[in-house]
C-alpha cells in the first residue's frame, strides 16, 4: 500500500511535486512488475523527510502515528529527499540540529528499505542503510506530446514558496510562455494534464524541480534553484553550470541504468 503523506492538519498532500513523484513511482513499478498496493508492504513515496527541526514537526507526528498503525508490515521508502539551504551541507546541519539524528535513528530502526533521491538524505541515513538513485519522477511522463514549435516554457512556483526563491537574474526573460502550479487538490488525471502542459515546451526552465525532471528525458531543461532540494537534479545528469541545458539522450541512458538498480533493490 502507498501511504500518502498528510501534514498534520488532517488534509492530504496537495503538493503537485510530491504527487508527480508518486505517479512516477507507480509507472516505474509497473515496468518492474511490482504491486505498490500489496497489503503486506507500506510504501512511502517521495517528499523531503530530512531538514532542520524535522523530528519535532507535525509531518513526523503523522509518520510515527502511521507506523504505529501498520507496524506489522514491511516498510519501504522510495524517492526520499532532504531540504536544506543551498549553501548548507547535510553533515553541518546534523551537527547543529540533534533532531536530525533522532529522525535518522528512527528511520534506520523502522524502515526496512530506503532509496533516496539525493546524496544528502543518504549521508544522514548513512550509506550502509540507504541507496541514492534517480528520482522516480523521471518515469512520470507517460504520453509525450510534440512540443509547441519555438516555445521556451517557464514553470513558476506558487506564492507559498515565493519567499524561498532567490533572485534569478532575469531567467523569465529567456522564456516566452509561463505556467505555475500551486497547492490544491490534485487528481491523477490533473497531474497527467499538468505534465502535458510542461511538455508543450521545446525547452523548459523550472523553479519546480519535479516539473523539470519528468521533462528531462524528452526536452532540454534547466532548474532555477530555490533551496537544497536542487541536489535531486545532480543525481539525474542535469548540469550544474548556470545557463547550461540538460541532454535528454544522456538522461534516458541514465534512466535505463537506474531501472536495473531499482529492479535489483526492489525485486530482490
Amino acid at each position: 500500500m502507498i501511504l500518502r503523506t498528510e501534514y498534520g492538519w488532517g488534509e492530504p498532500n496537495t503538493n503537485p511535486g510530491d504527487l508527480i513523484v508518486e505517479l512516477g513511482a507507480r509507472r516505474l513499478a509497473m515496468r518492474l512488475g511490482i504491486d505498490l498496493d500489496a497489503a503486506d508492504t507500506v510504501y512511502l513515496i517521495g517528499t523531503p523527510w530530512f531538514w532542520k527541526g524535522c523530528w519535532a514537526s507535525q509531518k513526523y507526528d503523522w509518520l510515527r502515528a502511521a507506523h504505529a498503525m501498520h507496524a506489522d508490515k514491511r516498510w519501504v521508502a522510495i524517492g526520499v529527499g532532504s531540504c536544506f539551504a543551498l549553501e548548507e551541507r547535510a553533515d553541518e546541519a546534523i551537527c547543529r540540529d540533534g533532531t536530525l539524528l533522532q529522525a535518522a535513528a528512527w528511520w534506520r530502526e523502522n524502515i526496512h528499505g530506503v532509496i533516496t533521491r539525493d546524496q544528502r538524505a543518504t549521508a544522514i541515513l548513512r550509506p550502509s542503510t540507504a541507496m541514492t538513485l534517480p528520482c522516480p519522477s523521471l518515469w512520470s511522463a507517460f504520453d509525450v506530446p510534440d512540443p509547441v514549435p519555438g516555445r521556451v516554457l517557464a514553470v513558476t512556483c506558487d506564492p507559498w514558496h515565493a519567499e524561498c526563491v532567490p533572485p534569478a537574474a532575469g531567467w523569465l526573460n529567456e522564456t516566452n510562455f509561463q505556467v505555475g502550479y500551486g497547492r490544491r487538490a490534485w487528481s491523477e488525471g490533473d497531474i497527467a494534464l499538468l505534465l502535458l502542459d510542461v511538455l508543450s515546451g521545446e525547452r523548459i526552465i523550472s523553479q519546480r524541480i519535479h516539473c523539470a525532471l519528468p521533462a528531462a528525458p524528452w526536452r532540454p531543461v534547466r532548474v532555477v534553484p530555490m533551496d537544497g532540494r536542487v541536489a535531486t537534479t545532480r543525481n539525474v545528469g542535469l548540469p550544474d553550470e548556470p545557463g547550461a541545458w540538460s541532454n535528454p539522450d544522456a538522461v534516458r541512458a541514465l534512466m535505463n541504468q537506474a531501472e536495473l538498480r531499482y529492479r535489483q533493490l526492489l525485486c530482490g
